[in-house]
């Protein structure tokens, strides 16, 4: 049984949620970082100051949209019957190039360990117990899609390299939209293709009228399928 666990989630608008409806009632014992998400400016302010209950209209949430991530931290309370401690990095209509893009970190990965190095110390734990990420939105080109494979494996490496994963920690991605036709064979070949990933297969679930991002309940079924893929991973 997991003791405890840390999830580091990282994405688009999706990852936080932009429906208000469906069920968001709070099950489980869960703690979130307060850092602030969706930030106009991906620098290194309000990176957050402490561990608090999960509560869906303050941080690291964003206009109390019905989140994904804090569905897979309830649910996987809630089966494992241990408190989970979530940590949210996300960034509406944000491609994974501001992650890592020719060679070089970005900001978005630079501001992820900056909240990694704060939240973890409060725990006095040096590292996270499963990775989560739900993007892609924003690589559906030709070009971008071509490049994610290589960009996603760099955000890992960093990761991995300042000691906050192991090369056999959960990896958990998600599908985005079905219109995205460039990117979701992408994120299923990434998933395919490494022993300690898979893929939550939503790209057919409802969205809303802007056709990008899920209806609050649609959210809350992806999260559990991200819990139990985390269980799956972690045996």
């Amino acid at each position: 049984m997991m003791t405890e666990p840390v999830i580091f989630f990282e994405g688009q608008s999706n990852a936080l949620g932009r429906d208000t409806t469906g069920d968001k009632t709070i099950i489980g014992d869960v703690m979130v970082w307060n850092n602030e998400n969706d930030r106009s400016t991906m620098d290194l302010v309000n990176l957050g100051t402490r561990w608090q209950p999960l509560d869906f209209d303050d941080r690291p949430f964003v206009g109390g949209g019905n989140s994904m991530t804090a569905h897979h931290a309830m649910e996987l309370s809630e089966a494992i019957g241990q408190r989970v401690y979530l940590i949210l990095n996300a960034r509406g209509n944000t491609s994974i190039g501001q992650w890592f893009s020719a060679s070089v970190e970005k900001p978005m990965l630079t501001r992820g360990k900056a909240i990694l190095a704060l939240a973890l110390a409060a725990l006095d734990r040096t590292s996270f117990d499963a990775y989560a990420r739900h993007q892609g939105e924003a690589d559906n080109s030709v070009s971008n899609s071509g490049y994610y494979p290589g960009r996603h494996a760099a955000v890992l490496n960093s990761y991995t390299s300042a000691g906050y994963m192991s090369a056999t920690t959960p990896v958990i991605i998600g599908e985005v939209a079905a219109k995205y036709t460039n990117i979701n064979p992408v994120l299923n070949g990434i998933a395919a293709a490494d022993p300690r990933c898979r893929i939550v297969p939503c790209k057919d679930f409802n969205l809303l009228s802007d056709g990008i991002h899920y209806a609050g309940d649609e959210s809350a079924r992806i999260g559990l399928v991200y819990a139990g893929l985390q269980q799956l991973l972690a045996g």
